[in-house]
């Protein structure tokens, strides 16, 4: 069956690191990445990214604010965390039946 055994420990570890220096970015930097994602969307996200696309001169000195203040703080805005997991399969297995023939995608 698909799904026998327990269920997997999803707890994600307590990683402690410190992030001691970094460059700020710019409104460069933050159009630069922008233009080089994929146009993908997911349901989760609050606005299509044809429309951050269109609208990137005014969306990046928010988005600039919210990158180098989570760098400068080491947090990151709770609003902005949660993801969609989707399973997707390992192509080079044969059998659809196992779970370790899956990878998580998000």
């Amino acid at each position: 069956a698909l799904l026998s055994g327990p269920p997997p420990d999803l707890q994600s570890p307590k990683i402690e690191c410190e992030l001691s220096e970094f460059k700020a970015l710019s409104d460069e930097d933050i159009s630069q990445i922008v233009r080089s994602m994929a146009l993908k969307r997911c349901e989760l996200d609050p606005m299509p990214t044809t429309f951050v696309a269109k609208f990137l001169p005014e969306l990046t000195p928010i988005m600039k604010q919210i990158v180098n203040t989570s760098l400068a703080t080491g947090e990151f805005p709770a609003t902005l965390k949660p993801v969609l997991v989707r399973p997707s399969f390992n192509q080079k297995e044969n059998d659809t039946d196992v779970l370790k023939n899956y990878h998580p995608v998000s």
